[in-house]
Order: structure tokens, then sequence, then C-alpha cells
């Protein structure tokens, strides 16, 4: 499509880079970027915006919106440069106090805030960018977003830094991994796309060394480099993506399946909302983590109901016959003001499982013991992994790779009330299954911890 002269100059030319190509000329209804600061993520979009205005959608004239986190934001985000983008000779009108621009073609543009996601209900669009992803409430995707897209089968584009805090950074995060891994919206068949680049495909070498001189290393990494950084330091320092299993995995690992005829080893941690519990099997001393419980506002007797449903004596279940061995925390063993019974009573007389064994300790293990435990699992010092999780845990892999401690300490970080629970129910695994020991021979010159 030919620019008018007139507004060819702010049509600059952008730098070649593959992935921001690739990106650009997605046609995948949901799409994800994760890119550094000033990565040409709002601009590719703007224009790719402007652009569609040009041209009807399957329902006639689209409607288009640009989102961030707040009014102010979006407007200074997107406003002037949408209006420079587009030809005068394109516009019908435009509505500077509703930030609405509609063209010639029918189509409109309009800019929103997500502070106050009810500005934008009550209409279908056609496309939706939400900028700044990870400052916004997941509350506004799931209620406000979401609907507005379903009479048209809009498609929603979301970008950002990928930042270590923010109201939707947890969200945000999960869901471009699930579009990385899977390349659908999680639970159905849709295509999904997920890009990342770094700021270096845009900004010079001289630019970026300037920003490394001015920032910290994780802050310099998180706005130019697209990583996703711990709040502190991460806890589980001895994980890696090798860790996952899948056909290309490096240690041959391809996958972490179910077998009938091996007993299930069972991390829980008694936490209410989420509680959240682990399955595995052991194979030949590695931890082979194959599925995952992770329930909001619920009670151990619910996720018994659901586990029985999978792998106990049910009509639906598996009828699992190679018994169960539960680890967990030994708080279960304490009655809660809101239970008359015990969690450990309830698993230990869970008929529905067959040739259950519990494994609860007298105490639950120092924190900082159970944390050098289970990096010694993940992975021991000569570099090899002896846990391996199926991709299709995704609370367990966001969980190990989120958990860390504050700032500059060694104490955990638990602002976020999500975090740490699955990492706890493995964690309870492996002191009991797999505890470090020391093994000190006589004239030795000092401890080696043995997983």
């Amino acid at each position: 499509m030919a620019i008018p002269a007139q507004t060819l100059k702010r049509w600059f030319k952008l730098r070649y880079h593959p992935d921001i190509m690739a990106a650009l000329y997605c046609n995948d209804r949901f799409q994800f970027y994760r890119c550094g600061r000033r990565a040409y993520k709002s601009e590719l979009m703007k224009r790719k915006g402007v652009l569609m205005t040009q041209t009807p959608g399957k329902h006639g004239p689209r409607l288009i919106l640009f989102t961030a986190p707040t009014q102010k934001q979006a407007k200074k985000i997107f406003w002037n440069d949408i209006l420079a983008l587009s030809s005068p000779s394109w516009i019908e009108s435009i509505n500077r106090t509703e930030l609405s621009v509609t063209y010639k073609t029918g189509a409109i543009i309009e800019v929103a805030g997500l502070d106050q996601p009810q500005r934008i209900e009550g209409r279908g669009y056609d496309w939706i960018f939400v900028d700044e992803s990870a400052d916004v409430k997941p509350s506004a995707i799931a209620i406000s977003i979401m609907p507005a897209l379903a009479d048209r089968s809009g498609g929603l584009t979301r970008g950002g830094v990928p930042k270590r805090t923010g109201k939707g950074a947890r969200d945000y995060n999960r869901a471009f991994a699930h579009a990385e891994q899977r390349g659908v919206i999680e639970g159905t068949d849709i295509r999904a796309s997920a890009f990342t680049w770094k700021s270096n495909a845009v900004l010079s070498e001289q630019e970026l060394s300037i920003q490394r001189a001015l920032l910290n290393e994780k802050d310099y990494r998180e706005q130019f480099e697209a990583t996703i950084e711990t709040a502190g330091g991460g806890i589980w320092h001895a994980w890696g993506s090798d860790n996952i299993a899948g056909p290309g995995n490096p240690h041959g690992v391809k996958s972490c399946d179910y077998d009938p005829k091996r007993p299930i080893i069972i991390g829980q941690d008694y936490n209410i909302s989420p509680m959240c519990w682990v399955l595995a099997h052991d194979i030949g001393g590695q931890l082979h983590i194959f599925d995952e419980l992770w329930e909001l506002g619920t009670h151990t007797q619910a996720c018994l109901d659901k586990l029985v449903a999978a792998y106990g004596d049910s009509d639906t279940g598996k009828k699992h016959q190679a018994g169960f061995w539960v680890y967990g925390d030994a708080t279960g063993k304490s009655g809660h003001s809101s239970t008359p019974i015990t969690n450990h009573i309830l698993v230990q007389n869970e008929t529905r499982l067959a040739n259950l064994s519990m494994r609860f300790p007298k105490g639950n293990p120092g924190f900082h013991n159970r944390v050098s435990t289970m990096n010694a699992k993940i992975r021991t010092a000569d570099g090899v992994p002896h846990m391996f999780v199926s991709p299709d845990c995704e609370k367990v892999i966001e969980d190990i790779e989120q958990d860390c401690y504050k700032e500059d300490t060694m104490i955990r970080d638990e602002s976020d009330k999500m975090r740490g629970h699955m990492s706890d129910a493995i964690g309870y695994i492996c002191t009991s299954r797999y505890p470090i020991r020391s093994n000190v021979r006589q004239g030795s010159q000092g401890v080696v911890l043995v997983p």
C-alpha cells in the first residue's frame, strides 16, 4: 500500500531484524511480544493498526483498540503517533476527548487506559493491543479485554518488558511461556505466537554501553535483553531449561509420563490458597514429575477427590495399584482452626487409593536445608540434573523459576502469596527421600555432600 507523501516522514525506515519482521507479518489471532526497551515493539503495533484501518475485516470496517495500564500512559504512548502515522486524507474525524479516530473507510482506532477497564466495555473489537502488559491487572484482561473480542473473533496482541514485579507480571509471563511452549491459547486449539528480541536489534552498541554503565546488571538484562529476572536472588539456582523433559532434552529425557507400574510419589503443601501437590516417579534415582494439582480456595478432601478421580478407585480413575508414597508438611499433622480432623489423617484414611504409605516428618526441615537438598536434586555440582519436569506441569516450572530471595538477603520473598508452594511440595519429597548427608572419612579434608 502506498503511503501518502505528507506522511512518509513519520514512516521512517525500520532497521531490519528477522524476528521483528516475523512478528510484523504474523497472522495468528493471539500474539505475545517480550522485548527490550526501544526495540520497535510499540512502533510496529502503531503501524500495523493504522494500516489495518485501510482494509476491511471479516465483519466490515475494523474496530481497533490500543491500551496501556493507565489512561495517561495510553495517550502518551499512542495518541500523537497514531495521528502522525495517519494521512489526513484517510481521516474522517478526530475525537480528542474520547481519544478516537474515525477513518473514511469506516474503521475506528481508539486509545484507552486499563486503570478503568469499563472504558472499553460495551462494544466489540477486531484487534486489541495491550502494551506494558506486566503492569496490567489480570482481571482487566479476563473480564474486559477478552469479552470485547468474542463477537468479532478479534485478535489480541500483548507486549512488554518481562518485568520481575508488576500487577500483571506473573500473568503475562505465564501466558507468554504457554504460547512459546504450546503455540496455542491455554485450554484451546487457537493459534498463539510468542516473539522475543533484545534492544540490540534496534539500538547501537554505543547506546547500549551507556545503559550498561548506568544500570545494575539485573536491571539491564531485564530492560534491554528481555530476560525474566527474579525480584531478588533466585532460590533454585541449579534449575535450567534442561530440567524440562522434551524431544530436544540434551540428557535424553524426552518425556515424564505416568507409569502404572511404578509407585506415585506425592509431595503435598497444605496451604489453603493455593494448595499444591506434585506427582512423580523415581526412575533410577531421578525424580520425574509428571503431574501437578494447584487449587485456589480449597481444602484437603477436595484435592483428594481430584487425585482419586485421576488415579484411584473411581469410575473414571486409572485404579493405580503400584502404590502411593506421600511426603508432606509436618504441620499437616496439626489441626487447623477450620478443620476438625488433621490433613495427615484425612490422607492416611483415604481408602480409595491403593497401597498408600505416609512419609511425614516429625518436624519440618529448616528452609535452607530444604533449599540445599532440592538444589542438589535439581542438579549436582558436576552439572548433572537429577530432577526432570513434564512441560505440562506449568505451575511447577513457573514456581521454580520465580521463587526468589528478597533483594540482597537470604530471606525468601513472600510478597507474592501464590509463589513458593509448589517448590515446598517438591522440597518435602527431596528432604525426606533424598537427604544430603555428610560422608566423612578418616583423613578427609572436609565434608563431601552426597545427594
